[in-house]
């Protein structure tokens, strides 16, 4: 056949032309099995199918439901506060009637226990003064240095404060139970019921801790009484939020700016 001859599909008085070729290459048996199986009776779908309407509405309901059930459960989880929410709400500030030292007296008591559990522990490992009442000079600056990478470590909350050297002359002097520690500053509760914000930078703060043992600290020389432990905290080496001094190391250091 010429090859511009038109193919034609459809059945002539011959049969099938599909079927013509099929028997020229297959035997006459094979050739009609293949045409009725995968020619003849095979549909061919000129438009894909659609799905319908109600397994549509089915689905959509299905992801509805599911999609509820995630933000009821997304809901009851509890979500932490955002900082604007924390300064709206006043969280972390202490309201006026609780401003009051006597209040505070209990959580000092208890930070004098901590602290002194802290800096001496078991007091068999503690060095013990000589017979004037006074512990050796070699013994004595190890024992501050152990005691003061101590101290910086210990949380503060309850301490009683001083404020002895100061940039701004007006803080010196101030003294009361630490409440509240910041990274850059110090609230204090003075004996006359009032909040003092002290900026650590540029001051100096003194912590007095009572002894645990008489034997671990000094006496005077005139009348043998027990000294307490006087630590001097330099604010701007102190610029760190409480949480993150219980794991830092500090390091000897001059200080040569109040």
């Amino acid at each position: 056949m010429p090859p511009d001859t038109p193919i034609n599909p459809t059945p002539t008085s011959k049969g099938y032309y599909t079927e013509t070729l099929l028997s020229k290459a297959h035997p006459p048996e094979l050739a009609s099995q293949i045409f009725t199986e995968k020619i003849k009776s095979r549909v061919l779908n000129l438009n894909p199918t659609q799905p319908s309407d109600v397994a549509d509405g089915r689905a959509q309901r299905r992801r509805e439901r599911a999609e509820k059930l995630a933000l009821r459960r997304k809901s009851r989880k509890p979500k932490p506060l955002t900082a604007k929410e924390k300064r709206k709400l006043r969280i972390y500030e202490i309201p006026p009637e609780c401003q009051k030292y006597e209040i505070y007296e209990p959580l000092h008591t208890l930070w004098v226990g901590y602290v002194q559990e802290t800096l001496f522990g078991d007091a068999g490992m503690a060095p013990r003064a000589t017979g004037g009442g006074h512990i050796e000079k070699g013994k004595s600056l190890m024992l501050g240095q152990e005691l003061a990478a101590k101290i910086m470590a210990a949380d503060l909350h309850g301490a009683e404060m001083k404020v002895v050297r100061s940039r701004c002359p007006s803080r010196v002097g101030i003294k009361g139970i630490m409440v509240k520690e910041t990274k850059m500053t110090f609230e204090i509760v003075t004996k006359e019921n009032a909040i003092k914000i002290i900026p650590k930078e540029h001051s100096i703060f003194e912590v007095e801790v009572p002894p645990k043992l008489p034997e671990v600290l000094t006496r005077t020389e005139t009348t043998g009484e027990v000294k307490n432990l006087v630590f001097q905290i330099h604010g701007t080496n102190f610029m760190y939020r409480a949480a993150e001094r219980g794991h830092k190391k500090f390091k000897s250091k001059p200080t040569w700016d109040i």
